[in-house]
C-alpha cells in the first residue's frame, strides 16, 4: 500500500452514554499498531487493551480506504459523557526487511518497508509537536474565576487577587484572573453582554482559553433572588452555563466554589423551617424584630435565636437545591466557608461582602484545596509544587481556635483560651488587626465598634457611669433604651438633650455622676445609625 495521508492520531472521541462505535481513518498494517487511550474530564488517562476494553475492525483495503472502526462497550457500558477516547498509530522503531545482493524483490515488500519508514517519520513528527505543545502549556496554567462582586470588587484585594499573588510569590506558573462582574447570576452570565466588549461573561471566560474554570455563582441567584427566578429556572440556568463550558472548553477542569450561606457543618440535615438566624449569614437575618427596632440591625442573642423568616426559608431552600445541582455539574467542589467568614464578623458594612480579612479566609480554603485535593493536583501538575508554609495559612484553624460551642450546645462563644494563649497575639502580629473580638460580638451589625459600659455603680461611693465607643461612623445620633431587669423592654428610644452624636472620627465618651436610677439590675441599649448595640447589664447598689 502507500501512505497518502498524514493522519496518525485522531480524537478525542467524546462519549454520550450511548455510542459504542467510533470510526477512524488512520492507515494501519494491523490492529496491534493502534494505541487507544481513555481520558476523563479531569485529565486522567488510561491506555486500553485490545480484546479486553475494545475491538478493532479494519477496512479491507488500507491503501484506498484507510482506517476502520473501534468498538467500545467497556466493562461498565458505553463511554460516558465525561470521558473521551484518543487513538494513535504506534509503530515499532525497527527495520526488519533484509535486502540481499542476489535475487529479486516483490514491489509490495519494498513498498511495505517504505510505508513503515513513512509511518515512523509521521509518528516522530507528531511526538515532537506534542512535546512543543506540552512545553507551551506548562508555561502558565490559566485559572479563570467567574463570579460576582465578591471576586471582582477590591475592598482591598479579593481572594482571586490574593491567590494569584500567592502563586507568584511561590514561583509557580499559574495565572488566576477574574472574568465576572457585580450582581452576576448563572442566567446573566449567559445572557447579559458586557457594555464595552458586547460579549457575555460566559463568552469572555471561554475565549480566555482557561485550563481551569472556577465558578462562584449561586448566592445572587437564590439568596438575593436577583431576577426573581424560580428554583426550576435557576437550575436550568446553571445547567446551561456549565453545558456551555463543557461544549466550548472541553479540556478545562471546572471547579465550583461554594459560598455556603449557613452553618452547613451542623445543620446540613436540618429543614429550613427550623434554622435559626444565628446559623445564617446576616443577610438572611433581615432586620430586628425587637420592640421599636424595625428596620434596624442587631446581633442581640434574643434576636438571632429566632427562626429565619418564611421568605428567607424559601430562599435558603432554593440555594440548597441550586447548590446540589452545581456540585453535580462541576468536576470538583470547594467549600469556602462563607458562613464562618460571616460569623467571625469579617463582612463589610453591607453585611454581605467579605472584608479584606474575610477574603484571606476564603483564599485560605481554596489554597488548602489546591494543596490537598488529589484530583485537582492530578489535573494541574503545577500545583504539586505548592510547599507547606505553616499553619498561619490555614484559617480553618482560626475558626476552630477562636470559637467554641456554648454551654447550651446551640451556638458559638469566644473561647477564653484563645485570648489568653499564643494565637490572639499572633493574629494581631500577622494581620495587623486588634478588633477581632468586636467583629465577632457585633457580627450581624453594619458597624462593628468597640463599646465599653460601666457594669457596676456604687451610689454610696459616688462612682461614675462611663460609656466609651470607638470605630463607629461619624456624626450619628446616639439614642438609648433603659429598663430594669424583669420588666418588659420599652419600644421607644430616648433622645438626649442636647443630642448626643458620635464624633467626626466615630468616637463617643460620656460620663455621669450621681446616676438618678433606683437600686437594682438595669439593662441599657444604644441605637447608633441603623444599628442597635446591647443590652448591657448595669448593677446599681448603695
Amino acid at each position: 500500500m502507500t501512505v497518502h495521508t498524514i493522519v496518525s492520531e485522531e480524537g478525542p472521541f467524546y462519549g454520550d452514554g450511548v455510542t459504542t462505535t467510533f470510526p477512524f481513518s488512520i492507515a494501519l498494517f494491523n490492529s496491534g499498531q493502534l494505541r487507544v487511550t481513555k481520558i476523563t474530564r479531569v485529565g486522567n488517562e488510561e491506555v486500553l487493551t485490545e480484546g479486553v476494553d475494545y475491538t478493532v475492525n479494519l477496512n479491507a483495503n488500507q491503501q484506498h480506504n484507510p482506517g476502520g472502526e473501534i468498538g467500545y462497550t467497556g466493562i461498565n457500558g458505553p463511554l460516558l459523557s465525561d470521558e473521551a477516547l484518543h487513538i494513535k498509530r504506534v509503530v515499532d522503531l525497527l527495520q526488519l526487511t533484509d535486502l540481499q545482493s542476489l535475487g529479486s524483490y516483490a514491489p509490495e515488500e519494498i513498498e511495505h518497508s517504505l510505508d513503515k519508514l513513512t509511518m515512523i517519520a509521521q509518528q516522530l513528527s507528531d511526538d515532537v509537536a506534542t512535546i512543543k505543545k506540552s512545553l507551551a502549556l506548562t508555561e502558565t496554567v490559566k485559572f479563570a474565576v467567574l463570579g460576582a462582586s465578591e471576586t471582582v470588587f477590591p475592598w482591598r484585594q479579593t481572594w482571586v487577587d490574593l491567590i494569584d499573588d500567592a502563586f507568584k510569590s511561590e514561583g509557580l506558573k499559574v495565572n488566576v484572573f477574574h472574568s465576572g462582574t457585580g450582581a452576576l447570576t448563572h442566567h446573566l452570565a449567559m445572557t447579559q453582554p458586557d457594555a464595552l466588549t458586547g460579549e457575555t461573561r460566559a463568552e469572555l471566560t471561554s475565549e480566555s482559553d482557561p485550563d481551569v474554570i472556577i465558578l462562584e455563582l449561586g448566592i445572587n441567584d437564590a439568596i438575593l433572588s436577583f431576577g426573581n427566578r424560580s428554583q426550576t429556572e435557576m437550575i436550568a440556568d446553571a445547567r446551561a452555563l456549565y453545558g456551555f463550558f463543557r461544549d466550548n472548553n472541553p479540556r478545562a477542569l471546572i471547579l465550583y466554589s461554594r459560598l455556603v450561606p449557613y452553618d452547613e457543618e451542623k445543620h446540613r440535615q436540618v429543614v429550613v423551617e427550623n434554622i435559626k438566624k444565628k446559623y445564617c449569614v446576616p443577610f438572611l437575618h433581615q432586620t430586628s424584630g425587637m420592640p421599636g427596632e424595625e428596620n434596624l440591625y442587631t446581633s442581640e442573642r434574643a434576636e438571632v435565636e429566632k427562626i429565619i423568616s418564611p421568605e428567607m426559608q424559601g430562599r435558603l431552600n432554593n440555594w440548597r437545591a441550586l447548590d446540589a445541582e452545581c456540585q453535580a455539574l462541576a468536576d470538583i467542589s470547594i467549600d469556602t466557608s462563607y458562613f464562618q467568614v460571616a460569623r467571625l464578623g469579617l463582612l463589610s458594612h453591607d453585611r454581605f461582602h467579605p472584608t479584606s480579612l474575610g477574603h484571606y479566609f476564603i483564599m485560605s480554603r481554596v489554597w488548602n484545596a489546591f494543596q490537598r485535593d488529589a484530583t485537582i493536583r492530578a489535573a494541574v501538575p503545577e500545583l504539586g509544587r505548592i510547599r507547606v508554609l505553616g499553619d498561619f495559612t490555614n484559617f480553618e484553624l482560626l475558626w476552630r481556635s477562636v470559637l467554641k460551642v456554648d454551654s447550651e450546645g446551640d451556638g458559638y462563644v469566644v473561647d477564653p483560651a484563645f485570648l489568653s494563649g499564643f494565637e490572639y497575639p499572633m493574629w494581631m502580629n500577622i494581620y495587623g488587626d486588634t478588633n477581632l473580638i468586636y467583629f465577632i460580638e457585633y457580627w450581624a451589625n453594619q458597624q462593628r465598634p468597640t463599646i465599653d459600659v460601666t457594669n457596676s455603680i456604687d451610689k454610696s461611693g459616688n462612682s461614675m457611669f462611663l460609656v466609651m465607643m470607638n470605630d463607629l461612623w461619624p456624626n450619628l445620633e446616639i439614642e438609648t433604651k433603659i429598663w430594669i431587669e424583669g420588666d418588659s423592654e420599652p419600644s421607644a428610644w430616648n433622645r438626649a438633650s442636647p443630642r448626643q452624636l458620635t464624633s467626626s472620627t466615630g468616637g463617643h465618651i460620656s460620663s455621669q455622676h450621681n446616676v438618678n436610677l433606683p437600686i437594682g439590675n438595669w439593662k441599657i441599649k444604644y441605637k447608633v445609625g441603623n444599628d442597635v448595640f446591647g443590652p448591657f447589664d448595669v448593677a446599681i447598689t448603695d
